[in-house]
């Protein structure tokens, strides 16, 4: 991202945004909050040391020991984009010579940019990353399950307001898994493949 005014992160601005962010979208803020830390991070640098990553429980019960104008930090997510959402990414994908990547790195890197509203852009892109990866480990991203629950700390009203989003992309990722699915089991090759090289003719 660009920001107008290249003015950085420091402790204060990620807590305050972080408490306002609890209060206003609440729902928002426990995704955040409850996804694993390779999902959503917060990446934290100053002149004396490489980057650290910390989870948000992480930067808020470890928020003294950060150094006030020294530390600087950045709110990153991960984002997954159905096949037809990739004009969001490019809106010159279907000309490329190169598959595009469906995936990216949502980066909050300026005080700026640290807004509700374009954390509400990326948002909806975290959830369908959350929900694929859930599926790919046959773990499917279920609001009502009470293991998510339980990891998320969801109340009804998060339920209530993350129900939408969250049907719609397992309901698109499924139908992309098995459009992928039926694609390779139409090659004959993969079909028949076996361990040695060889090609079982049916």
């Amino acid at each position: 991202m660009t920001a107008i005014e290249n003015e950085v992160i420091y402790k204060f601005d990620l807590l305050t945004f972080l408490r306002k962010l609890r209060k206003e979208a609440r729902h928002i803020y426990r995704v955040l909050a409850g996804a694993p830390i390779d999902y959503v991070w917060i990446s934290k640098s100053d002149a004396m040391s490489e980057n650290e990553v910390l989870s948000v429980d992480e930067f808020l019960t470890q928020y003294a020991r950060f150094k006030g104008r020294r530390d600087e930090f950045r709110l990153c997510f991960r984002c997954y984009y159905l096949r037809h959402e990739l004009h969001i990414l490019d809106p010159n994908w279907r000309s490329r010579d190169t598959p595009i990547s469906r995936e990216e790195i949502f980066s909050v890197d300026y005080k700026e940019e640290l807004t509700i509203n374009l954390i509400a852009e990326g948002f909806p892109h975290l959830i369908a990353y959350l929900c694929r990866e859930a599926l790919l480990v046959n773990k499917p991203f279920l609001l009502m399950n009470e293991s998510v629950k339980k990891q998320y700390g969801f109340v009804r009203t998060d339920i209530d307001k993350l129900r939408d989003s969250v049907n719609y992309y397992n309901q698109g990722i499924v139908e992309e898994l098995r459009a992928e699915y039926n694609r390779l089991e139409s090659i004959d090759w993969v079909r028949n493949f076996q361990g040695d090289g060889s090609i079982t003719v049916l």
